[in-house]
């Protein structure tokens, strides 16, 4: 699964490469349209009251325009929840790797001559996957939206939620809403 997702990666990428060198553009820079997003998920609520989960992520991506971009995500989810087994309490952990494919669609840009004019606020989209890396299997499916502030060039913060389709009947699907951070290069 992951040489799949690596070559996919590498096809946007010479794709990218492929389109630029056929524009005219006498200041052709090869890299200018890949982008490169690495986050984190430090805080999460969820609907059940004894789980909470983590992430982090990497995204690489081809930017079509100054307001969408087309991603393929590899996150690190981590759950860690309450086990009531024999009258007695204890916490258990849950890593499954997510692989999923997304967009960035700018929503909001500030005039030029603003005090804000290198901010964007932007909404953040992924389908995919959950696998657990224990197993080898799959274990989940998950939807995550995002609002994201980008302060400057570089630097991210924002708002999202996720929502994890477990197949197994013995887990409960959920809901999470989070906070995240990362850079957006």
């Amino acid at each position: 699964m992951i040489r799949k997702v690596l070559i996919t990666v590498l096809l946007v990428a010479s794709a990218s490469l492929i389109a630029k060198s056929q524009d005219k553009d006498a200041s052709f820079k090869p890299f200018n349209k890949i982008v490169l997003d690495l986050g984190a998920v430090p805080m999460s609520i969820t609907n059940t009251d004894d789980m909470q989960f983590y992430a982090y992520s990497l995204a690489l991506g081809y930017q079509f325009n100054d307001r969408i971009d087309i991603r393929i995500n590899v996150d690190q989810f981590n759950f860690s929840y309450q086990n009531y087994e024999f009258m007695s309490e204890r916490y258990s952990a849950e890593r499954l790797i997510g692989l999923s494919i997304g967009s960035n669609v700018t929503v909001f840009r500030p005039k030029k001559d603003s005090f804000f004019a290198n901010s964007t606020l932007g909404l953040v989209g992924k389908f995919g996957a959950g696998i657990s890396p224990k197993y080898k299997e799959q274990e989940s499916l998950f939807g995550d939206l995002s609002l994201r502030a980008n302060i400057g060039k570089v630097p991210y913060f924002g708002l999202g939620v996720n929502y994890q389709f477990y197949g197994n009947t013995y887990k409960e699907n959920h809901i999470g809403l989070y906070f995240t951070f990362g850079l957006n290069i």
